[in-house]
C-alpha cells in the first residue's frame, strides 16, 4: 500500500513538472514579438491605371480589406481577401482617376483582435509622382547607394528594381541590375558590365530556364516551353556575356531576363549585335551595357509558358499575357586606357522589332531621346559633368563600333 502511495505521489508530481514546462513554454512563445505589417510597394501612383503588389507579414490567420475616404472603394480591388501567414506578392490593381482631384485608399489588414493599415493615394490626371521621393520603396536601398557605371537614372515610379550577382573563387560580383514593369509582365531595361572576368569560359549554357527566384512563379513569367505566337525567349543579359561560372549563368535563364522576340531578329541581327559588343568589349579594359525594349506601343501580345517547370500543363487561367517590343536597344560604354581612340567611348544602338530591321547607330543622347532614359548617371562622378555630357553627345566612333 505505501508502494502505491509513492507510485500515485511520483506520477503526480511528473504531471506537475510536465504543466510547469508546458506553461514555462507557452509563455515564451507568447513573449515572442511577432511582425504584424502591411505595406505597398508605391505609396503614390499616377492617375493611369495600373497594378502594385501588397505585402503582408503575419503570423496567423488575417484578412485584407479597403477603405476610400467616404467608406467603399469601387475603383481598386485587391486579388486575395484572406490567408495564413506571410505572403509578399498580393495584387492591388486600380482604375484610371479620371476626377479632377487626388484619391486616397486605406488597405487595412486584421488577425483576430488586431489590425493595421497603410494608404495609397491616386494623384489626379496630369500630375505625376515626384521621382526617387523617400517614400517610394521601389529602389532597394543597396542599389540607391550603388555608384556602378552601368546604371540607368532608377527614377520611374511605375518600374520596380532588382539586381542580381554571384560568388567566384571567394570573390563576390555583381551580375546584373534591372528595372521591372509587374504589369507588364516584363523587364524594360537590364544593366551590366562586361571584361573578360565575365566572358572566361568556365562553363558551358546551362538552359536552366527558371521563374525569377526574388518574384517567383505569381509574379513572373513561365519561361519553359516558349512563348506562344512561335516567339523565341530572347536573352536581355546574353547567356554568352556569362559563361565564367555555372551561377552567373544560371542567372540569365531567369524569366526576368528575357522577353518575347521575333526568331530572325533574335538568332541573326541581334546575335551578330551581342557578338559584336563581346569583341569591342574584349579590346577594352571595362565595357558598359544598358539592353533593353520599348513596349508602350507594343506589336502583339503573347501568353508565357504553357508548362510549367516539371513539364505538366498550366491552366490557362494560370497563363500571363505580355507584350511583344515594338523596339529593342542598347546603350553601350567603353573604357580603355591606352586605346587610340580616347579613354571613354559610347555608342546607342536602336532597332524596330522586325526580321529585317535596319540598325541605327547613334549617340547616347539620342538614345535618350527615343527611349526616355537617361544611361550611366555615375559617369559623371568619374570624369567629371562636362566630359560625361561631351562623351554622351558624341557620335559613335564608326572604327570602333561598325
Amino acid at each position: 500500500m505505501i508502494k502505491y502511495a509513492l507510485k500515485i505521489r511520483l506520477v503526480i508530481a511528473q504531471i506537475v513538472v510536465c504543466c510547469l514546462f508546458f506553461l514555462s513554454c507557452t509563455k515564451n512563445d507568447d513573449a515572442v514579438v511577432k511582425v504584424f505589417n502591411v505595406s505597398v510597394t508605391l505609396q503614390k501612383v499616377s492617375a493611369e491605371e495600373g497594378e502594385q503588389i501588397v505585402k503582408v507579414k503575419c503570423g496567423d490567420n488575417w484578412t485584407l480589406s479597403l477603405n476610400g475616404e467616404n467608406g467603399e472603394v469601387d475603383w481598386a480591388r485587391l486579388n486575395v481577401s484572406g490567408g495564413v501567414g506571410n505572403k509578399t506578392n498580393v495584387r492591388l490593381s486600380y482604375d484610371a482617376n479620371e476626377g479632377d482631384a487626388d484619391r486616397v485608399l486605406t488597405i487595412i489588414l486584421r488577425s483576430g483582435s488586431k489590425s493595421v493599415s497603410c494608404t495609397m493615394t491616386q494623384l489626379r490626371s496630369g500630375v505625376l509622382p515626384e521621382p526617387g521621393e523617400p517614400d517610394s520603396p521601389n529602389v532597394p536601398a543597396d542599389l540607391k547607394k550603388a555608384k556602378w557605371i552601368e546604371l540607368p537614372a532608377m527614377n520611374d515610379p511605375n518600374l520596380e528594381y532588382y539586381s542580381y550577382s554571384f560568388s567566384m573563387n571567394g570573390e563576390k560580383y555583381r551580375n546584373y541590375t534591372f528595372g521591372w514593369s509587374q504589369k507588364d509582365y516584363t523587364t524594360v531595361w537590364v544593366a551590366y558590365p562586361l571584361w573578360s572576368t565575365y566572358t572566361n569560359k568556365g562553363v558551358d549554357r546551362t538552359n536552366k530556364w527558371a521563374y525569377d527566384p526574388t518574384l517567383g512563379p505569381t509574379l513572373s513569367p513561365a519561361p519553359f516551353d516558349g512563348y506562344a505566337g512561335n516567339y523565341d525567349r530572347g536573352h536581355l543579359l546574353p547567356s554568352a556575356d556569362r559563361l565564367c561560372c555555372y551561377d552567373a549563368n544560371v542567372q540569365t535563364f531567369y524569366s526576368t531576363n528575357i522577353v518575347p522576340q521575333e526568331a530572325k531578329h533574335n538568332q541573326v541581327l541581334w546575335e551578330s549585335l551581342e557578338g559584336k559588343i563581346r569583341t569591342i568589349a574584349n579590346g577594352a579594359d571595362s565595357t558598359y551595357i544598358v539592353t533593353g525594349v520599348m513596349i508602350k506601343n507594343p506589336i502583339d501580345y503573347t501568353t508565357d509558358s504553357t508548362k510549367d517547370e516539371f513539364g505538366n500543363r498550366r491552366n490557362s487561367s494560370e497563363l500571363k499575357t505580355l507584350p511583344v517590343p515594338s523596339h529593342f536597344f542598347k546603350a553601350v560604354l567603353r573604357y580603355g586606357k591606352a586605346s587610340t581612340f580616347g579613354q571613354w567611348n559610347a555608342a546607342g544602338f536602336y532597332y524596330k522589332h522586325e526580321s529585317n530591321a535596319e540598325q541605327q547607330l547613334v549617340s547616347i543622347d539620342k538614345l535618350e531621346e527615343l527611349t526616355g532614359l537617361d544611361f550611366f548617371v555615375n559617369l559623371a562622378s568619374v570624369v567629371g559633368e562636362d566630359q560625361a555630357a561631351k562623351i554622351e553627345a558624341s557620335a559613335p566612333n564608326t572604327s570602333i563600333w561598325q
